[in-house]
């Protein structure tokens, strides 16, 4: 395939994955979060009181919690990054 066609395709399956993300009802608002507290101990307070490394928060709720890298690849250019430095969180 060229270069010009090669291009294209990459264009429409690009789009298409964005589709299948929206349809899906994934919230796109959480790769730009407004704060991420990493480097703690989150209680997430589910049926097993797991605890995770990281959250990411978006207009006052918490929308991800998960290991400092996964938590950290969605900061945007304007996300307050607050290291919690082993500091404990409850929501």
């Amino acid at each position: 395939m060229n270069g010009k066609g090669s291009r294209c395709v990459r264009g429409l399956l690009g789009l298409g994955l964005l589709g299948i993300l929206v349809g899906c009802g994934a919230d796109l608002g959480v790769l730009h979060p407004d704060t991420l507290l990493f480097n703690g101990k989150i209680v997430t307070v589910d049926e097993d009181f797991s605890i995770a490394e990281a959250v990411a928060i978006k207009d006052g709720r918490f929308v991800a919690v998960g290991s400092n890298s996964q938590i950290r690849s969605l900061a945007g250019d304007r996300t307050e990054m607050v290291d919690l430095e082993g500091r404990t969180v409850l929501p």
